[in-house]
């Protein structure tokens, strides 16, 4: 069985480390991090991915405005994304879950919770 590859976009080192550490620790990922949106995107440009655990506050700019400008550039990936943030959700962040499927965990957030929504991608 392949590993899922996962990018995880977090300007904050000891979030993005924790988060990485979890998916090393479940050993079914192949995993890639940056941390600005602009980052993201060059990353996008030259590899692929099938889960994208995004921060909704990034120094570049809104993770609703990357989620956006990533869809549009590849549609595949609309129904792809774990959105975490220490703030309440927004209405243009409502309106992408309601729409899509994706999720969003706040911050700070349990380890087992972050898993079980890894696992359902």
């Amino acid at each position: 069985m392949s590993r899922k590859k996962v990018l995880v976009v977090e300007d904050e080192p000891d979030i993005a480390d924790l988060v990485v550490n979890v998916l090393t620790r479940m050993n079914a990922y192949e995993i890639s991090r940056v941390r600005r949106a602009d980052q993201a995107l060059a990353h996008l440009d030259n590899e692929s991915v099938d889960i994208i655990v995004l921060d909704l506050s990034l120094p570049d700019m809104t993770g609703t405005q990357l989620y956006q400008k990533i869809v549009n550039r590849l549609p595949d990936l609309e129904n792809a994304f774990i959105f975490m943030s220490g703030y309440e959700t927004d209405q243009a962040l409502d309106d992408i879950l309601e729409q899509t499927g994706n999720v969003f965990i706040a911050k700070p957030f349990r380890l087992g919770e972050f898993r079980a929504l890894v696992e359902r991608f």
